[in-house]
């Protein structure tokens, strides 16, 4: 009986290793984003704009996205950085009041491995904190500012990022801090920005305020992958090396 036993679990051993390294090798489904992403050419990031519709209503909501200068900061996984916000609506009717309630973001990490894929990162809520005010106001013509600061390690994501690593599902581990290079190794691209702005509307001859939630997703990619940076020091040599002729006219 006991080498019966034994044999099982030896058994049921070797299929939870197997099943760990096929999911460690298994690819990530494919999706389409909107991308924020370094430009090969001038190595500047992209702003990026989205027009975002307003269920049971007739404006949209207008979101416009930005991040560090990349000249002054490269866009890391394991390095604190800011993504900047500005929010506002188009084709809003005068009459119509409308404030952005709260503002719900969650960060993790793309790659291109399921078992790395979606590792939060991040989280951050932004409200107002004062009673006197309903909410941000915004329209056609008044804007919310806003940032959010994404920390590039905290224990969460330590924790989150060794399950994957190890193939651990569960239990008891030590926790290790990995390397920006650990995550590009494991196919990791980018961060995946899941947003829901959450809307009070309120329309004209109405009594109360009706609440609207808005979703939308983006990824900004890393750009310190050295492909990136070999092709970027490439157009550079390029534009420095051209030969300007004046002409005397």
């Amino acid at each position: 009986m006991n080498n019966l036993k034994l044999r099982a679990t030896a058994l049921g051993l070797a299929a939870i290793s197997t099943f760990s390294l096929a999911g460690c090798n298994e690819r990530a489904a494919s999706e389409d984003y909107d991308t924020i992403s370094q430009s090969i050419g001038t190595g500047e990031f992209n702003t990026l704009t989205q027009t975002l519709e307003v269920p049971n209503n007739n404006f949209q909501l207008i979101t416009e996205y930005s991040v560090n200068d990349a000249a002054k900061r490269e866009w890391r996984i394991t390095s604190d950085k800011s993504l900047y916000l500005k929010v506002y609506t188009k084709g809003l009717d005068p009459n119509i009041k409308v404030y952005i309630d709260n503002i719900h973001i969650d960060t993790s990490i793309k790659s291109d491995y399921a078992i790395i894929d979606g590792i939060k990162q991040d989280s951050m809520d932004d409200h107002v904190h004062s009673s006197q005010m309903i909410g941000f106001p915004i329209s056609d013509s008044i804007f919310y500012y806003g940032t959010d600061t994404i920390e590039g390690y905290n224990q969460e994501f330590i924790q989150g990022s060794y399950y994957a690593f190890k193939g651990h599902g569960s239990g008891s581990i030590d926790n290790k801090r990995y390397t920006e290079q650990d995550y590009i190794d494991k196919g990791v691209y980018g961060n995946k920005f899941s947003i829901v702005y959450d809307l009070l509307i309120k329309k004209e001859n109405e009594d109360d305020y009706s609440n609207v939630s808005v979703y939308t997703d983006f990824v900004v990619k890393i750009n310190n992958t050295k492909k990136e940076k070999k092709e970027i020091e490439e157009v550079k040599k390029k534009d420095t090396g051209k030969i300007k002729i004046k002409t005397l006219g």
